[in-house]
């Protein structure tokens, strides 16, 4: 089995083989997560097996929203400075 692709942006369905569109959505949230962190997803993963492991058994939905919520307020404080 080989893959093409960013381990650390790779949706689960992608390690089974068995994936449609969706999966473009997870790298889009995985984007999203590292600008409102700061942080580049699974940094503390020193290698592809264990960056598997953790996207296989890790719930995004408990504990991105509150990133998701201050990057949204980041956004939209930007968006001002922009305004005529």
């Amino acid at each position: 089995m080989s893959f093409l692709g960013t381990p650390e942006f790779m949706a689960p369905e992608m390690y089974e083989e068995h994936y449609d569109e969706s999966v473009d959505v997870y790298a889009f949230g995985m984007c999203m997560l590292e600008m409102a962190t700061s942080e580049y997803p699974y940094s503390e993963c020193t290698g592809p097996a264990q960056i598997y492991k953790k996207v296989i058994s890790v719930s995004f939905t408990q504990n991105f929203f509150p990133y998701f919520l201050i990057f949204c307020v980041r956004c939209h404080r930007y968006s001002f400075m922009f305004v005529y």
